[in-house]
């Protein structure tokens, strides 16, 4: 047995062993220490801000149905339905790139390309308006978080950025751009059924006239 095989032959010999290279091992430890302090050092913080909205379906008491016809109250199941798909539109690209857009996000340095490599994935020149624009989208949907609530119709939207108004400002945007888009799309709806409807209403109103006329004959 050689000397180095005697020096761990037993705990005893172990801890002695250590405690006479006790230099050594405080230097290491010293020296993971500052490591892991710089690194984090390194590393930007970043800041998270939420923002909750309720969903609600578009005729969920339309005329006061509730009050008629009971079963007219959307169940669990088409609620947590109705709640999955406008979390699904939230995350939706066009939805984050307007967000991103009021913003104007495509000029702050933490949103803008660092090599050429998206502009080669993409086809596009570099420095393009509408490359950095849809670049900065994608670099925002990367710290953004929707999460719907059990049990209920809030849908939670947070964001994560090294500025913290940048962050409020990010899920607020893109919280009041969802529910203008959703109003929107609403207004649109009630339209259309008002264009449909006219042409009805003008018929039914052409043949009271004419069933008045043929009872006063």
């Amino acid at each position: 047995m050689d000397s180095n095989d005697s020096e761990w032959s037993s705990p005893v010999e172990f801890l002695r062993v250590l405690y006479r290279r006790k230099g050594t091992l405080l230097a290491v430890t010293l020296a993971g220490v500052l490591i892991a302090a710089l690194v984090s050092l390194a590393q930007p913080r970043l800041y998270r801000s939420v923002a909750s909205l309720e969903v609600q379906g578009v005729n969920e008491n339309f005329l006061n149905l509730r009050d008629i016809d009971p079963a007219a109250t959307p169940n669990a199941a088409s609620n947590d339905v109705y709640v999955k798909t406008q979390s699904e539109i939230l995350q939706q690209d066009a939805l984050i790139e307007q967000a991103a857009d009021k913003l104007n996000l495509a000029e702050r340095p933490e949103f803008q390309p660092r090599s050429g490599l998206w502009d080669r994935l993409h086809g596009a020149a570099t420095g393009s308006a509408q490359n950095s624009g849809h670049y900065a989208a994608d670099i925002a949907k990367k710290h953004l978080k929707i999460e719907p609530s059990r049990d209920s119709q809030i849908i939670h939207v947070s964001f994560e950025a090294r500025d913290p108004q940048l962050a409020a400002d990010f899920a607020n945007t893109l919280a009041r751009t969802f529910i203008e888009q959703s109003v929107d799309g609403r207004r649109h709806a009630a339209q259309q059924i008002q264009e449909w409807l006219g042409p009805r209403i003008q018929e039914l109103r052409s043949k009271l006239q004419t069933s008045e006329a043929a009872l006063d004959e």
